[in-house]
């Protein structure tokens, strides 16, 4: 198992900033959301991602080059943990599009952070949605799209199912929608059998009934929910501002049709208690977890990915990287892949837990990757390399996506450059990268 780690230290502003943060998770998650910006999506060889300045952007993961570019939102201000120039890594003020897209047909779908609305690009670049879905409050999380069905959350605290087969996308809200919760909502929906979950601010994780979009049961704890829940084999996985990650039995069907066949001004009843918890932890839960082979792989602020027993949360192992972990692990390669704050990847054998860490340095004409971290398999620590990144690494915030090849790692990287590297897992090695920020429609 792997326990303590030699870490770099950390500049004075990123110090203070994360004493602000640890300082706030005391009150229960009160922070504006800091999970970054557009993670990237590959369909049929072609990556599709959105931009700080309000661009959709598709790129060709082959050929490696920009198809095009399309502005979808204007940038906006303020978007999280905004610091541009004092904090390390350069991060952004500007936060036009935080989701990662999604497809259904030929359409690609993504929320807007700055404007609040939902909009479709073609995806061959040819057209924009001319009419939106405006929720009326920025959109942190993601799109979900299940069948004809387009779920998303805004900071208003609602939850919105749009219905695809309308030709108004205006005026495409299905009936018994929008379902409202008591706080902000930056968390993505998750759907599963007919059963939408989604986590909220007011402390609650709900199951809601897709069709009549009445509540089935909540879930509630002593801190705010900013995580996305993971659904897997009949249970709910989440982790707070409480700093503990919880089991909670999913909705049965027997449950669902009786939320759909209850009058909706009939609130539900049912209440969750978790079936396991897992407390272990020093700071906030953010991200969504990963069942694999058995187990939960979760990352959390505290610096730390925790690898906890499916059915009982026992903890089996840890990995420390050098920062905090806002992206989901994924799975590829026969490895578990991490990004961290620290602007390292993290590459991690399931089995026994050794580790290795590269940083980028987008400063060389070529990327050059270099290892920072490697774990010791005669004492299971995570020991830092003689051979260090002349330049800060860039933070990686926004989750990473797999190429269908499975050796391939896409990695948005924060770095006041915003570029996409393309990392394969086999040779240690940037295949390409481009930057986002300096992208112009064709």
């Amino acid at each position: 198992m792997l326990s303590r780690a030699t870490l770099p230290r950390l500049s004075r502003p990123l110090l203070l900033l994360v004493i602000v943060a640890i300082a706030l998770g005391a009150v229960g998650c009160s922070a504006a959301p800091s999970r970054g910006w557009s993670g990237p999506l590959v369909s049929e060889n072609v990556l599709y991602v959105g931009t700080i300045q309000g661009k959709v952007v598709a790129y060709d993961v082959v050929g490696e080059g920009q198809i095009w570019a399309r502005t979808v939102a204007e940038a906006a201000g303020g978007g999280g943990m905004s610091c541009v120039g004092s904090c390390s890594g350069g991060m952004s003020t500007a936060m036009s599009l935080y989701g990662t897209p999604a497809v259904r047909g030929d359409r690609l779908y993504i929320g807007t952070y700055s404007t609040g609305e939902v909009m479709w690009v073609a995806l061959d670049g040819s057209a924009v949605s001319s009419l939106t879905y405006k929720t009326g409050k920025d959109i942190v999380g993601s799109v979900t799209i299940d069948g004809d069905t387009l779920y998303v959350g805004n900071s208003a605290g609602k939850v919105y199912a749009l219905d695809l087969t309308v030709s108004d996308f205006s005026d495409s809200l299905k009936e018994g929608w929008p379902f409202e919760t008591g706080g902000k909502i930056w968390s993505t929906p998750v759907v599963k059998d007919g059963v939408v979950y989604v986590s909220s601010a007011d402390h609650k994780l709900y199951a809601i009934d897709a069709a009549s979009g009445n509540e089935i049961w909540r879930f509630e704890i002593d801190a705010a929910f900013m995580s996305t829940p993971l659904v897997d084999n009949g249970t709910v996985y989440i982790g707070g501002c409480d700093r503990k990650f919880y089991a909670v039995a999913a909705a049965t069907e027997e449950e669902r049709l009786a939320a759909g066949a209850r009058d909706p001004e009939a609130p539900s009843e049912l209440t969750r208690e978790a079936s396991c918890v897992f407390d272990g932890a020093g700071n906030w839960f953010w991200t969504q977890a990963m069942a694999y082979n058995g187990q939960i792989w979760v990352g959390c602020l505290d610096h730390r990915v925790y690898i906890l027993d499916a059915g009982t949360l026992e903890k089996v192992g840890e990995v420390k990287t050098g920062g905090m972990v806002y992206a989901p692990p994924v799975a590829a390669n026969g490895l578990v892949v991490v990004g961290s704050r620290d602007g390292c990847i993290y590459l991690i054998d399931p089995e026994t837990l050794e580790c290795s860490g590269y940083s980028i340095d987008p400063e060389k004409d070529r990327d050059r990757v270099t290892q920072v971290y490697a774990s010791d398999p005669e004492t299971g620590e995570v020991v830092k390399t003689r051979e260090e990144p002349e330049h800060a690494p860039a933070p990686i915030l926004a989750p990473l996506q797999v190429d269908p090849s499975g050796d391939v790692v896409y990695i948005h990287a924060q770095d006041g450059k915003h570029i996409i590297h393309a990392f394969s897992l086999s040779t240690r090695d940037v295949l390409w990268s481009f930057r986002t920020d300096e992208i112009n429609e064709d």
